[in-house]
């Protein structure tokens, strides 16, 4: 453990912490947290203990223990007269809603943490924000209001802000292509996925969701095999970080594209485990989806 009171240690941590997030190592990230909170409690100041205690419960919140971190969520952005930490509190709170499917508190919050970036002057939480309000248009099926929000997060994000971007572009391609724009989603996910081969970026959770997002097209266009293909690396990407809504959608996905193609007994192994680790008091749920018509429009990400 480095004692150092050099606060470009401290922010170096931060910046590992980020850049472990990104590649999907969460555990990882919550073990530098403990050392950046640990400097910051010793040599650092009130909002530099609330920046890391945001990060520490963002993690947190990915990893599916949103009910245990929100209240302290809410008293940091109750509590705290800084813009930057009001705004990754209530940028958390929102994600947090988003995932119960509160999209009503979702919205607030969202609009919330815009509020606060841009009183702390940030583009780049700006661009995460919108992002974020493209994302929840998604998941309302609202796919033209979407593509306008991730529109101008994609402006304000910078070149070097490529992870963020590329997240950006995956979002816009699967916008294309549930509304039926086959051609331009592809193009932009193909986008997406050679920048990732050129750089050998193997980056966690944005990775899956481009696989998902994948999946989702080639199930659309009756390419089952691709979308199989596609589906099982979303969720072992999925898998691996921890991401428990990756798993989830994954293994839905991955049980439409074999019943499609005409293995019903691989489609009810998948809606079996969907049934036993997301929806525990719904025994029946492998049979209803196994003789469930699904020729319709699925949204992935609602």
């Amino acid at each position: 453990m480095c004692c150092t009171t050099d606060r470009e240690y401290f922010l170096g941590l931060r910046d590992t912490v980020r850049h472990a997030v990104v590649r999907g190592e969460l555990e990882q990230a919550l073990v530098i947290c403990d050392e950046a909170h640990r400097w910051a409690e010793r040599h650092g100041s009130p909002t530099d203990v609330d920046f890391v205690s945001c990060s520490q419960l963002a993690i947190r919140l990915h990893q599916g223990h949103g009910d245990s971190v929100i209240r302290e969520l809410q008293k940091i952005l109750m509590r705290s007269s800084d813009a930057t930490i009001r705004h990754l509190a209530a940028y958390s709170i929102s994600n947090y809603y988003e995932l119960r499917e509160d999209f009503e508190k979702s919205r607030f919050y969202t609009q919330l943490a815009l509020d606060h970036a841009a009183k702390a002057g940030s583009d780049f939480y700006l661009a995460r924000t919108h992002t974020n309000f493209g994302n929840l248009l998604i998941r309302e099926s609202h796919f033209e209001d979407a593509l306008l929000s991730l529109e101008k997060a994609l402006e304000l994000f910078t070149e070097e802000q490529l992870y963020e971007r590329l997240s950006v572009l995956t979002g816009m391609g699967y916008c294309h292509l549930a509304s039926g724009r086959y051609t331009e989603g592809f193009e932009k996910l193909f986008t997406v996925r050679r920048t990732y081969l050129r750089l050998r970026m193997g980056w966690g959770m944005a990775l899956g969701r481009l696989r998902l997002s994948f999946c989702f097209g080639y199930l659309e266009i009756g390419k089952y095999r691709l979308a199989i293909l596609h589906g099982r690396a979303g969720m072992e990407i999925g898998e691996r970080c921890g991401d428990h809504s990756l798993v989830k959608k994954a293994l839905y996905l991955l049980g439409e594209a074999e019943k499609l193609d005409g293995d019903e007994m691989a489609a009810y192994t998948y809606y079996a485990r969907l049934q036993e680790e997301f929806y525990p008091d719904n025994p029946y749920l492998p049979d209803l989806l196994l003789d469930h018509d699904t020729n319709t429009f699925i949204n992935l990400w609602a």
